[in-house]
């Protein structure tokens, strides 16, 4: 997906783009900000609900600070802020591009769910051994009664 314009600074499009980046049993995001199609800052994937980073770059002869902050996930998108040299040049929502990968962990913990309960409806599960354990123990106890 191309990066979304989301303002102008100094005449220069501010565009951003968000994608998920998938970790062991979680996703996080990476959001890009550029300036006229320069990449200037990228958040990296933080694992961090509510955050911010910062940069700089070199512009016109001169060197800016850029500030990005971000609010909590939504299913499809984040809240942002973008500042460049103190000053807010942007309150937006950023899409992210490949959304649906944030559903991938649920699904996991959904089919092992779904696995469990399937082979205790359906006995696959060794119910002979938890059995023999259990007579077992009634031995014990029974040989210290006497």
């Amino acid at each position: 997906m191309p990066p979304s314009r989301i303002a102008l600074w100094r005449g220069r499009a501010i565009e951003v783009t968000a994608h998920l980046i998938p970790r062991c049993l979680w996703t996080t995001a990476s959001i890009d900000v550029f300036v006229d199609s320069q990449c200037v800052l990228r958040s990296g994937g933080k694992l961090a609900a509510i955050g911010g980073v910062s940069a700089q770059f070199y512009d016109s002869g001169a060197t800016h600070d850029i500030e990005l902050c971000w609010g909590r996930a939504q299913i499809q998108c984040f809240p942002i802020e973008i500042k460049i040299d103190g000053e807010v040049v942007a309150r937006s929502k950023v899409y992210v591009d490949n959304w649906p990968l944030v559903l991938w962990p649920a699904t996991l913990v959904a089919g092992a769910i779904f696995w469990g309960f399937w082979h205790v409806a359906h006995g696959a599960l060794p119910q002979r051994a938890f059995l023999t354990s259990r007579s077992g123990i009634r031995e014990n106890s029974d040989q210290h009664s006497r």
